[in-house]
């Protein structure tokens, strides 16, 4: 009786080592896999290409057009500097020895020419205007037109400031005239005459 017990004891504790061993090596199958494994096994979605091919036409877009803004502010500032080159350039050959000698033949033409009745009536009328419309105080002021040219002579105070640049910008209103640079002119001790030369455009 005693070692049908014994036989019985042992035949159970090699049962419950087989099993044992047999649970260890299964996997559970609860187990929850890991991430890569879903990344792997989950298909992209159905939209993926086509969300991907109209991010790339948006970027293609805003860079032709950064391309584009680029080129039209490199163009202009390309315009810019020419017309600056050009502005120097004119500056410089219509320097003060340029001025002096459109004064001068101006100056010639008007002693040379006859008065014309209709025009110069007119004209002079609008030099007068424009320099009284500056504000400026002056001892004296003459104009007289002929055929094509005036002369404006003003005399004002040597101990004030100079209003030729005033007067000058006045009579860059007259459309139908255009004015040389003024000219000083000999006077009196303790005045100031400057004399200007308009030509009939």
């Amino acid at each position: 009786m005693r070692e049908s017990a014994l036989y019985a004891v042992a035949v159970f504790a090699v049962l419950a080592a087989g099993i044992a061993l047999v649970l260890n090596r299964a996997p559970p199958q609860d187990a929850t896999p890991f991430p890569a494994d879903v990344a792997a096994e989950t298909p992209p979605p159905n939209d993926f290409a086509a969300q991907f091919a109209a991010e790339r036409k948006q970027a293609l877009v805003h860079e032709a057009r950064e391309k584009a803004l680029e080129s039209a502010r490199a163009d202009e500032r390309e315009r810019r500097e020419h017309m600056k080159r050009e502005q120097t350039t004119a500056a410089r050959d219509f320097g003060p020895l340029a001025q002096m000698q459109l004064a001068e033949q101006r100056a010639q033409r008007y002693e040379l020419e006859n008065v014309d009745r209709d025009w110069a009536p007119r004209a002079e009328a609008a030099i007068l205007e424009k320099v009284s419309q500056t504000g400026v105080t002056v001892l004296d002021l003459r104009v007289e037109c002929r055929t094509s040219v005036c002369r404006l002579e003003v005399l004002e105070s040597a101990n004030e400031r100079s209003i030729s640049i005033p007067v000058r910008l006045a009579l860059l209103q007259i459309d139908e005239l255009q004015p040389s640079p003024p000219r000083r002119v000999d006077s009196p001790a303790g005045t100031r005459a400057t004399v200007s030369y308009l030509a009939r455009k």
